[in-house]
């Protein structure tokens, strides 16, 4: 009967994708099940390791033989969830992190108390992993100022950044963020679900990015109002300016970049644009925006009192 009801579950959990490894037939898993409570140490052991092994589709039905068990098979179940939720198999992990959802809300059972702090402390887990793989693939954080003066830890990604737009959702998982510095054209519409779970974001940096005027718009509306979001498109320059200037006053020129290379340098004052007047650091952004990389933009400064012509070929973001 109990070989008869196994095979049923696992007809039922067919909707996952397929395992990790190959999962044992019926009659093995359902030996490696009553092992988890045997009476040899090394045989619960050996069982917890290999249904560990087994993908998302043995989720289901380990769950429900467990709900007829003792103590020390749940908390063996529990411990398997644990480690499914961290492989980095993306069905498996799904299916053991939803399990886990669906006995924490049992909060009057010893289980669902247990599930709920394995949750917690997934949570931790995944998003030091997450930030170890993104430093691994060029992100990087460096200390900011915003152009309103705040001064914010912003995980940057930008020329040095080797990983792909699939790795870039990993950033789902930083709930913890407060500046996040995106230069880069992998970030498209693709990544606005993903910015949107950021809640916790002070100041947001997108530059040469594809996010539409659409995806702005839905990110302006889920962040908080107070969330600085400085967006810029076409070429590049390489400067650092406040917007609490009543003049543009270059802060910081960035080495190897088109302004560096056309003779800007810190504490140049910014007059002229193409020609066009330049009277605080967001109206040069602005005129910036309108061209593309290659372009050239003729710059007048203020230097020591004295006018200074400038030329810059626009960079790529």
């Amino acid at each position: 009967m109990r070989s008869a009801s196994l095979l049923v579950l696992l007809a039922a959990a067919s909707i996952f994708s397929q395992p990790v490894l190959r999962a044992e037939e019926p009659e093995g898993l359902r030996r490696l099940f009553e092992q988890l409570n045997s009476d040899l140490y090394h045989a619960r052991e050996e069982a917890t390791r290999r249904l560990i092994q087994q993908g998302a589709e043995v989720v289901e039905p380990l769950v429900e033989y467990s709900r007829s068990q003792g103590l020390e098979v749940w908390m063996r179940t529990l411990r398997i969830l644990h480690q499914m939720a961290l492989l980095d198999d993306e069905a498996t992990a799904q299916a053991a992190r939803k399990a886990l959802d669906l006995l924490a809300r049992d909060a009057a059972t010893l289980y669902g108390q247990e599930a709920r702090r394995i949750i917690r402390r997934l949570h931790v887990q995944e998003r030091e992993r997450a930030l170890a793989r993104l430093q691994q693939l060029g992100a990087r954080f460096v200390q900011k100022i915003t152009p309103t003066g705040m001064v914010v830890s912003f995980l940057v990604i930008d020329r040095k950044w080797k990983g792909t737009k699939k790795d870039l959702r990993l950033l789902g998982k930083l709930d913890h963020l407060q500046g996040l510095a995106l230069y880069t054209s992998q970030a498209d519409d693709s990544l606005v679900p993903v910015l949107s779970s950021l809640h916790r974001l002070q100041a947001v940096q997108l530059y040469g990015t594809r996010i539409s005027e659409q995806g702005l718009l839905q990110l302006r509306r889920v962040w908080p109002p107070e969330v600085q979001l400085d967006v810029r498109r076409g070429g590049f320059l390489g400067v650092q300016g406040s917007d609490r200037e009543l003049r543009c006053v270059i802060q910081a020129v960035q080495p190897g970049s088109a302004a560096e290379k056309a003779g800007l340098r810190p504490l140049d004052v910014v007059i002229k644009a193409d020609g066009k007047p330049v009277t605080n650091f967001r109206s040069l952004t602005k005129i910036i925006a309108e061209k593309v990389p290659g372009d050239r933009l003729e710059l007048v400064v203020l230097r020591q009192g004295k006018t200074v012509k400038l030329t810059a070929v626009l960079g790529s973001w």
